[in-house]
C-alpha cells in the first residue's frame, strides 16, 4: 500500500463521518466512495484505511505516529491491501476479488483489523462482481472494504445497496486553489487550469508538464472561434500533440469555447423582451415548427418565441388563417432574393405592413456545431439590425 496519504482537500466533511462511525464503534464493513474521476477519492479511501488501522485515530485521522501509522507511511503495513485494475487488463478479475476476500478473512498481523482499498469498482467483470457480493453478504470480523467507484451506475444494484454510499463532490474553487498549490503547475497557467479541472485536480496533474501546458493553450487559440479556425494548424497541432495531451482536455477547451459563444448570445438577449416570430419552414402545404423541434430551442436562445411552441410536435401543418390569428411580428423565410421578396408580398398582404419578413439560412441552423452558432449570430444580428 503507499505511504500515508496527507488529509484529503474538500472532502473534510466525509472524512469525519467516517471518524465519527469509527469512535462510535458503528462503522459499516463496507464504504463505496463514488463520484467524478480526478477528484481524490483513492487518497480518502487511503486515509480511511490509515486511520481504521491507526491505534490512536485523531479528530482528523490517522495520528501518524504509532506503529501502525510508521509501517504504512514506509508502504508496508501488512493489514492493508489495494487492488485496482492490472497492467494491460480490461477489467479487474474474479482472482483479484478472491484475493481480497481471502486478505479480509485472515487476522491481522497488527491487530484485529485489516482493511483493502478497490480502486475502480466500475470495471469489475460480471464473475468478480458476483464473488465480491458474496464477500459483501458474508464480512469477515474486523475487515474493512473501501470500495472507489468512478461510474456508480456501472456497479450492480446488489453491490450497491449492501455498502455505505458517499458520493465525493468535486472541490470548489477555494479548494481547488488549495489542491493545485500542491502541485508543480507554471503559474501562467493557472487560468487555463481552473477552467479545465472542474473541481478535479487529476484532471489537471499532466500540467505539471509545461509542454502540455503551452500545447494546451496554443490549442486554445486556435480553436476560439471555430468556425474560421485554420484547419491546416489545427491538423498540425493534432498531429504533434494528441498523443501527447489528454483527449478529455482536448475536447473540454473546444466546448469551452461553443458555450463562451452560446453565453454571449444569450447575454445580448437579456432585458429585451422575446419577438412573436413565424417561422416557414414549406409553404405548399404550409409547415412550421412545434414545441419539440430544435428550430424552437434555437429561436429562443436568440430571444424569438415561436408563435406555434405550444403544439407538441416536431413540425406542425399550419392554414395562413392561423397564422394570423397568432399574430407574429416577424416571419422567417429560408429563402432569398426573388423568392423572399414573393414571400414577402405574400404576409405582408395578409398581416400587414409592418410585417418583418427576413431571410434565415435554414442550412446554418441545421447543423450541430460551430457553423449552428454563426447561424445563430447572424440571426441576432439581422433581427436587432430592422427597426
Amino acid at each position: 500500500m503507499a505511504a500515508l496519504t496527507p488529509a484529503p482537500i474538500g472532502h473534510e466533511a466525509l472524512m469525519g463521518r467516517f471518524l465519527r462511525a469509527m469512535g462510535e464503534e458503528r462503522l459499516h464493513h463496507a464504504w463505496l466512495l463514488h463520484g467524478m474521476r480526478g477528484i481524490g477519492k483513492s487518497m480518502l479511501a487511503a486515509r480511511m484505511a490509515a486511520a481504521y488501522l491507526c491505534t490512536a485515530p485523531t479528530a482528523s485521522g490517522p495520528c501518524g505516529e504509532c506503529h501502525g501509522c510508521r509501517i504504512g507511511t514506509a508502504g508496508a503495513h501488512p493489514d492493508m491491501r489495494l487492488v485496482a485494475l492490472a497492467d494491460g487488463k480490461r477489467d479487474i478479475s474474479i482472482e483479484q476479488v478472491r484475493e481480497l476476500l481471502h486478505f479480509l478473512s485472515l487476522s491481522g498481523s497488527e491487530s484485529l483489523r485489516r482493511a483493502v482499498v478497490l480502486e475502480d469498482a466500475e470495471l469489475l467483470n460480471v464473475q468478480a462482481a458476483n464473488a465480491l457480493l458474496k464477500g459483501l453478504e458474508e464480512p469477515a470480523p474486523g475487515s474493512l472494504l473501501l470500495i472507489v467507484c468512478n461510474d456508480l451506475m456501472r456497479l450492480p444494484a446488489t453491490i450497491r445497496s449492501r455498502c455505505m454510499l458517499e458520493h465525493a463532490a468535486p472541490l470548489n474553487d477555494d479548494d481547488m486553489r488549495r489542491a493545485l498549490a500542491g502541485m508543480d503547475i507554471d503559474a501562467d497557467f493557472s487560468g487555463l487550469v481552473l477552467s479545465l479541472a472542474h473541481g478535479c485536480p487529476g484532471r489537471v496533474q499532466c500540467l505539471q508538464d509545461a509542454r502540455i501546458g503551452e500545447a494546451l493553450r496554443a490549442w486554445q487559440r486556435l480553436t476560439a472561434n471555430l468556425a474560421s479556425a485554420d484547419l491546416g494548424a489545427v491538423q498540425d497541432w493534432l498531429g504533434k500533440h494528441l498523443e501527447a495531451v489528454p483527449r478529455a482536455l482536448v475536447t473540454d477547451l473546444v466546448l469551452d469555447a461553443l458555450q463562451q459563444r452560446l453565453e454571449a448570445i444569450r447575454r445580448r438577449q437579456q432585458g429585451h423582451p422575446a419577438l412573436r416570430v413565424f417561422y416557414e419552414i414549406w409553404t405548399q402545404p404550409l409547415i412550421t415548427c412545434g414545441k419539440s423541434s430544435f428550430i424552437t430551442n434555437l429561436l429562443d436562445i436568440d430571444g424569438l418565441h415561436n408563435v406555434f411552441a405550444g403544439i407538441d410536435q416536431e413540425t406542425v401543418r399550419v392554414s395562413v388563417e392561423s397564422v394570423v390569428r397568432a399574430k407574429p411580428r416577424i416571419v422567417l423565410v429560408p429563402a432569398g432574393g426573388h423568392r423572399l421578396a414573393a414571400r414577402r408580398r405574400f404576409w405582408q398582404r395578409w398581416l400587414g405592413k409592418d410585417v418583418r419578413v427576413m431571410a434565415v439560412n435554414a442550412n446554418l441552423l441545421q447543423r450541430p456545431g460551430p457553423r449552428l452558432l454563426a447561424g445563430l449570430e447572424q440571426l441576432q444580428r439581422e433581427v436587432s439590425a430592422q427597426p
